[in-house]
């Protein structure tokens, strides 16, 4: 098998690699392309014709600028003749991604290295490359399914604190705000429970679609796990452009959800967070809106809290106290009381016990039930709080 490479004289050269480098430079799956000093391809293999779409004898005597974009075809000449006059090495023996141009039009990208041979007197050059289409659609499956939920396809936790940063930096001159929206569903772990997990996941995906739906592109949303979502956006800084924005987002879900022919209505409690505000990095803003959406729950949710410097007071107090609560079950602190209780009318029998706890706290004395009952059941802190 010979490889021959046509020059100025009127015969081909032959190229004196042998017979073997010839089967080599045809069989390989990688695209070959010789071309001159001035760029006019002198020969290319099958797998150059393969990946281009052109036939060999289309490409042979053209100037290698065709198989490229512009301006990549506009400079590549220019670029040939500066290396010829200088000599200076600037993409030779250097594996580079680029984009290749097939004959009907289509881009697509490709790792190219070139070399350089003599042939007589000729100068020439030999361009190896590969279709890496493949290989960048998986990298780009791969990053997406890092940085996205697999649910609801929005942005998960791992890739917010960083697109956080760049759009809290972006409020720093005065005209906008960054507003931070953190979204609860109320009552989503009864739905769970009636129906099953897969009605959940749907309504979770579709809440998520029509949250979109009422954003812009601009705007961030992400799921934080759960029935939790956050929205991050850009808002001028007018006093009630957040509130608009968290009213129009709670106003989206009134409208009931079809899922799987189940008509389920949802509620969520939304809590506001403001940068440039209280919060100095991405970490606290996320968790000043998660208090605030905490205090739009105990409130009855359905509604729309902002934060204050008092509610994370009140929150680490009570974070403060449920850490006291633990230690008091290991120290042993409670200690249950039994109340008799009687008849209202005569001869007023005993009608039963009524079961007192009391907490002797070592710092703080005795400890009404009223004040730590209720943390018993409810997590106390975003940080702290599991949901199923």
């Amino acid at each position: 098998m010979k490889t021959f490479i046509t020059t100025s004289e009127s015969k081909p050269q032959e190229l004196s690699l042998g017979d073997l480098s010839s089967a080599i430079f045809e069989a390989a799956v990688d695209a070959m392309i010789v071309i001159d000093n001035t760029g006019i391809i002198h020969a290319l293999n099958p797998a150059a014709e393969e990946i281009f779409g052109f036939a060999r004898t289309e490409l042979i005597g053209s100037n290698v600028s065709i198989l490229m974009p512009d301006p990549d075809s506009s400079k590549h000449d220019d670029y040939l003749r500066a290396y010829t006059k200088t000599g200076e090495k600037k993409i030779i023996g250097k594996g580079r991604e680029v984009v290749g141009k097939r004959k009907e039009g289509s881009l697509f990208p490709m790792h190219l290295s070139i070399g350089e041979l003599s042939v007589g007197e000729q100068q020439l050059y030999v361009g190896i490359c590969h279709d890496i289409t493949a290989r960048k659609q998986m990298i780009e499956q791969i990053t997406y399914m890092a940085t996205h939920d697999s649910l609801t396809g929005c942005v998960n936790r791992n890739n917010l604190h960083e697109k956080l940063q760049d759009l809290m930096l972006s409020c720093e001159n005065g005209e906008w705000q960054l507003v931070m929206l953190f979204i609860d569903l109320d009552g989503f772990k009864q739905i769970n429970d009636h129906y099953d997990h897969d009605v959940g996941d749907r309504l979770l995906s579709n809440l998520a679609q029509r949250l979109q739906e009422n954003l812009t592109k601009s705007d961030l949303l992400a799921r934080m796990g759960g029935d939790e979502f956050l929205v991050a956006s850009i808002q001028p800084r007018e006093r009630n452009a957040p509130r608009r924005l968290g009213q129009r987002l709670l106003d989206s879900l009134s409208k009931p959800f079809d899922i799987k022919g189940i008509e389920i209505r949802v509620r969520a409690s939304i809590g506001i967070s403001l940068h440039p505000g209280h919060s100095q990095n991405s970490d606290q803003l996320v968790n000043d809106a998660d208090i605030a959406m905490y205090q739009a729950k105990a409130e009855g949710g359905n509604c729309i809290r902002f934060f204050r410097l008092d509610l994370r007071d009140k929150m680490e107090s009570t974070f403060r106290t449920v850490g006291r609560l633990r230690k008091a079950i290991e120290l042993n602190q409670f200690e249950l009381h039994y109340q008799l209780q009687f008849e209202l009318a005569p001869p007023y029998r005993p009608s039963g016990l009524e079961a007192l706890i009391r907490w002797h706290d070592g710092s703080y004395g005795t400890i009404s039930p009223a004040n730590f009952i209720c943390l018993l059941y409810t997590s106390p802190s975003p940080r702290d709080r599991q949901k199923s």
